[in-house]
């Protein structure tokens, strides 16, 4: 086991590795995850060199937070209280707001262990970092099992705050590295979050079936992406959270199905697994140099976006000594390019061991 405790430490690159394949690059600096390599191909989005985090616009397999997603205007009350956050997207708040202030996917996290196949990270966040309130201790804890990587965020808040943590992978499976629009998406989501021209939520929570955002049978992104569909047009992609209300109140510790990803042309799939209740969904239309628009897409695991000013959203409130905890399961499996897999007859999953 390794304990390094400086700074410059925080861009040395630990890889991760299970007998069965999977190799998984992970950077203190972030808590990215920078890299998944599987069946003999990567499979995520990254860039060539670490120190190109420190100034990485699209958040590349970075840990987001404190609260992933957005909140308008960067602004929220707590306890009659009101907050006022960094805002770093149209005048609203992104992914916890600026780098340089706090925003956790530009932070050194500390490396407290690792081994082959599991690390743990930690990070202090101040009081008041990002305009967040509350000391908030944080532990993202990777562990790979066979082909499956695990990925729990647990903190703990000496006061009341909002919390929402995720990884922001970016997911291509050609073996080409080509375009995403031919990846067929599976999402059990029976609802989606309908937003405004900024990227948030109008309040609303509308059924998929009969729109764009219907993924209960496995469908091509082309598909949908070529339709003229109102929701799509001004932003030339998706960039929505899939939403669980029936089960959101009732969200617990266990890991549910939320998505399938595969590519016909390699057949490798992904499972993905949380125990939230959001899924946002991102297509990658933003982004630009050194890439390429569309050239991979975000599947987030998250809370839903502006819940602290949407009084009939699942409340994103950590009480202080309280814990939050957030785990979510990326599974790859590779089938025939032909042939769509078959859906597991348990839509759960456990890690056998804890994280």
């Amino acid at each position: 086991m390794t304990r390094p405790g400086a700074a410059d430490a925080a861009f040395h690159c630990i890889t991760l590795f299970t007998e069965a394949g999977l190799e998984v690059d992970v950077l203190p600096f972030g808590a990215y995850i920078s890299a998944i390599r599987c069946f003999g191909q990567q499979l995520t989005l990254s860039y060539p060199t670490p120190a190109q985090y420190h100034s990485d616009p699209y958040y590349l397999g970075a840990t987001v937070g404190r609260y992933a997603n957005r909140i308008r205007h960067g602004r929220f009350c707590l306890q009659q209280q009101s907050y006022q956050l960094d805002n770093n997207a149209k005048g609203h708040c992104l992914h916890g707001g600026a780098g340089k202030n706090g925003a956790l996917h530009q932070q050194c996290w500390q490396l407290l262990w690792h081994t082959k196949d599991t690390l743990q990270l930690y990070l202090l966040s101040p009081d008041g970092s990002c305009g967040f309130p509350g000391e908030l201790q944080i532990w993202c804890t990777i562990k790979l099992q066979h082909t499956k990587l695990f990925c729990e965020y647990k903190a703990l808040s000496d006061k009341d705050t909002v919390l929402n943590l995720t990884n922001h992978c970016y997911f291509n499976f050609n073996t080409d590295g080509s375009c995403i629009d031919n990846h067929l998406l599976h999402s059990g989501a029976s609802h989606y979050l309908p937003t405004d021209a900024d990227v948030l939520p109008t309040g609303d929570i509308s059924p998929v079936v009969g729109t764009v955002f219907d993924f209960q049978q496995p469908t091509a992104l082309s598909e949908r992406l070529q339709q003229p569909a109102t929701e799509l047009s001004a932003k030339s992609g998706f960039d929505h959270c899939l939403v669980w209300p029936a089960t959101a109140t009732q969200a617990g510790p266990e890991l549910t199905w939320r998505a399938s990803l595969w590519s016909p042309q390699s057949g490798i799939q992904l499972r993905l697994f949380s125990n939230k209740t959001g899924l946002q969904l991102y297509t990658g239309q933003f982004l630009a140099t050194p890439f390429l628009p569309r050239q991979a897409l975000c599947l987030e695991a998250q809370h839903w976006p502006d819940a602290p000013n949407q009084p009939h959203f699942p409340p994103a409130l950590l009480k202080a000594g309280q814990w939050y905890q957030h785990q979510l399961c990326y599974q790859f499996l590779q089938h025939p390019a032909e042939l769509w897999p078959t859906e597991p007859s348990s839509h759960q999953v456990t890690t056998g061991t804890d994280v």
